[in-house]
């Protein structure tokens, strides 16, 4: 990796290059290549973090130049991959400019589940009621499913178009982040090696963020109807900052401890397979750690 991090930062036409060529090829055979995409962000991040609003501006408009030219040669229209990369892009080169002037990943993900929330919030705008909107959506998806002899899937489908608005606005916020983290991981090997560990180990939301993610689920919990509804929403952004923390607690401990990284490794296979037990235990872990810090009560080991 540390090699497709020295030719990004070879010149303009390289960092476009990469992002053009890994975001569409994330494409072609989903779920295998989606994490392709997140290379592709990493090149516009690490750009944007090392050269700043300008040269991060120019590979952006370059990759959305670049993907409209794929469109054309394939035969179809480039409107679809140039929003695609306009949605995915625009967001994490705001958020690469934020961790650049304020070196905080505080900060910087806060901004991340704030774009998040706004895109909840603008759904319920913009389409009313998000769920029934949703659920016209993905009726033709389930019709064809139970034609094929598959269960009645009507209860599944009007429970899922219920949280698409947090659902969509989860994976948008977990594509920025993870994005972002390649490339300070980059930029760290590059430029400030052992940088990005100590970063993340150290991160937490804060005492603000983490009261009004117990605010908005006690309105969920206890209001009925659109404003219920909405904070439940809300509240699903923000776990997936608490989730964040959780896993920096989970980092910060082992090193803390010298621990063997098997730990992590353990973590991060529970992650995958345990849901949503273990995200759970994680995001509570990571909202409790606003006030109890874990990591600094956690005695280093005996030299």
């Amino acid at each position: 990796m540390r090699a497709l991090a020295n030719y990004v930062m070879r010149g303009r036409l390289a960092a476009i290059a990469v992002l053009v060529v890994s975001s569409f090829a994330a494409l072609l055979l989903p779920p295998l290549t989606s994490p392709l995409a997140y290379v592709g962000g990493g090149a516009l991040g690490l750009v944007t973090l090392r050269r700043g609003a300008g040269e991060g501006g120019i590979v952006l408009a370059g990759g959305l130049v670049g993907m409209s030219l794929l469109g054309l040669a394939l035969g179809d229209t480039p409107t679809v991959l140039v929003l695609t990369g306009l949605i995915q892009w625009l967001p994490l080169w705001l958020v690469a400019l934020v961790l650049r002037v304020t070196v905080s990943w505080q900060r910087t993900v806060q901004a991340i589940l704030g774009l998040g929330a706004a895109f909840v919030l603008l759904q319920y705008l913009w389409l009313g009621d998000p769920g029934q909107w949703w659920e016209a959506q993905l009726r033709p998806v389930v019709e064809r499913m139970q034609a094929g002899g598959g269960q009645d899937l009507e209860a599944m489908l009007v429970q899922v178009a219920g949280w698409m608005p947090a659902l969509v606005a989860t994976a948008l916020i977990v594509g920025i982040t993870l994005s972002l983290a390649l490339a300070r991981a980059w930029q760290s090997q590059l430029y400030n090696p052992g940088g990005f560990g100590r970063e993340f180990r150290e991160f937490r939301l804060g005492t603000a963020t983490a009261l009004l993610s117990v605010a908005l689920l006690l309105i969920g919990i206890a209001t009925e109807g659109a404003l219920g509804g909405l904070a439940a929403q809300l509240v699903w952004i923000l776990a997936a900052g608490c989730l964040l923390q959780g896993i920096a607690v989970a980092h910060g401990i082992v090193n803390r401890r010298g621990l063997a990284r098997g730990w992590l490794v353990a973590i991060y296979v529970l992650l995958l397979f345990v849901q949503p037990y273990s995200g759970l235990v994680l995001a509570l872990t990571g909202l409790a750690d606003n006030w109890f810090d874990f990591r600094q009560r956690v005695a280093a080991p005996p030299a």
